[in-house]
């Protein structure tokens, strides 16, 4: 069922998507699908089933409901929606009896605001439902997967979170394995909390430093703590150094980063930076991509220079107009055309 799910979200068919969530026996689990179809195809037809599905479940399960009703209203930009059943979930958990449920649904409650990038009422929450859990830990060692899962989950969050409270994330992620014994995993966490000290401390420079050590992933994770401006630099210092040591998935991937980035005109690094860089394309094969860079480059001589060795290098003027046409930022895109223009004329 569920691979039925996926190819009918994947194939844009929404009746059959809802047709096959109403299917399943299990009202939270189709609660849990029915999130995955309100989000893709932004359609509020999902949560107000959602609504009506969660008041036939018992209490824990209804909490639950409201966390994941909570969540895809924030994903559809229905704040006051997101706030009301994030708030209904809260209020909900005081009615549980026990003590260690009561912490294991502030972890999920938690979650599931992280997820909707609202990480510091999430954290809050997280340290509420150690606090919680804490408390019950004298009292029965059966708690220990629930400390396991409420560790994780922070983890998962504090991994998305682009400022510096992912440091408090992970403190607290280290904090909850430590206390159940877990030495290993509490000492990933605070490796990855001296991390995040270390480069908001250096910056680009300790992130180019992971690069040339190897550490890829870890290296463009650490990006988010960048000023927008940095970050541009050193996603463009990653897609030449991925372009030379031929990673095209890292080079497309860093140089897409950057693009996003530089449509924020705001966010944009100085003029020569970018001139630098798109000559370093050049130098390195990359058309393409020297091509776009020339497009936020503010001299119009420099920019034709550079756009003109382009056509030059890739000799067949089609390529070059696909090429603009798949620029997806239409100022940049007439940018481009205009550059071109002035050189075949």
């Amino acid at each position: 069922m569920v691979d039925e799910l996926e190819e009918a979200l994947s194939k844009g068919d929404y009746k059959k998507s809802l047709m096959l969530v109403m299917g399943k026996k299990n009202v939270l689990h189709q609660i849990s699908n029915l999130r995955k179809v309100a989000e893709r195809f932004g359609r509020l037809e999902p949560v107000e089933i959602m609504i009506k599905l969660s008041e036939k479940l018992p209490l824990v399960d209804r909490i639950k409901a409201y966390c994941i009703i909570g969540r895809t209203a924030g994903a559809l930009g229905l704040e006051k929606e997101a706030d009301k059943y994030f708030q209904r979930a809260r209020e909900s958990i005081e009615g549980v009896p026990s003590t260690t449920i009561q912490g294991e649904l502030l972890s999920y409650l938690a979650w599931s605001m992280g997820k909707d990038r609202r990480y510091k009422d999430a954290f809050e929450t997280f340290r509420e439902a150690y606090e919680v859990l804490l408390r019950t830990w004298g009292f029965s060692h059966s708690i220990i997967g629930s400390m396991i899962e409420l560790g994780q989950r922070i983890g998962e969050i504090a991994d998305e979170v682009p400022n510096e409270l992912a440091l408090e994330y992970y403190l607290l992620a280290s904090k909850v394995f430590s206390i159940i014994g877990f030495n290993l995993q509490a000492q990933d966490f605070s490796n990855r909390a001296e991390l995040v000290m270390e480069t908001l401390k250096r910056g680009s420079n300790k992130i180019l430093e992971l690069f040339d050590q190897g550490d890829v992933e870890l290296a463009l994770s650490m990006t988010r703590f960048l000023k927008p401006q940095q970050k541009v630099v050193s996603l463009l210092r990653m897609f030449l150094w991925a372009v030379v040591h031929e990673q095209e998935n890292i080079a497309n991937r860093t140089f897409e980063e950057a693009l996003n980035l530089l449509g924020v005109g705001k966010f944009k690094p100085p003029q020569e930076t970018i001139i630098r860089f798109a000559y370093g394309a050049l130098r390195l094969g990359r058309g393409r991509e020297a091509l776009i860079l020339a497009g936020f480059i503010e001299n119009d001589t420099i920019a034709a220079e550079i756009v003109g060795k382009v056509l030059l290098k890739i000799g067949n003027p089609d390529v070059l107009e696909v090429i603009v046409e798949n620029v997806k930022n239409e100022d940049l895109r007439n940018r481009i055309k205009e550059l071109i223009k002035e050189i075949k004329s």
